[in-house]
């Protein structure tokens, strides 16, 4: 199970809707600083969420195909994801 806070869903939902969105893009959508974001993006990286491609300056944003639930019994703030097998 991963647990993502509720800004990192938004974003991770703007990444479903917009496969190969570049930061600049999703900061045009969500109202976040730019380390806001780039926090937010890192993270969803390590939890294998989504991928990036590309060099550092045209960096593009994915999501990685595996289905998942969310889980709405949240605490603080944070969403459990259970991946779907």
């Amino acid at each position: 199970m991963v647990v993502v806070i509720e800004r990192q869903q938004g974003v991770l939902k703007l990444i479903e809707a917009n496969e190969g969105i570049s930061m600049k893009e999703l900061l045009q959508l969500v109202i976040n600083s730019q380390s806001s974001l780039s926090g937010i993006m890192t993270n969803l990286v390590n939890k294998e969420l989504i991928c990036k491609a590309g060099s550092k300056r045209e960096c593009r944003y994915y999501p990685i195909g595996i289905k998942y639930s969310v889980n709405i019994t949240s605490s603080k703030g944070c969403i459990s994801i259970e991946t779907l097998a």
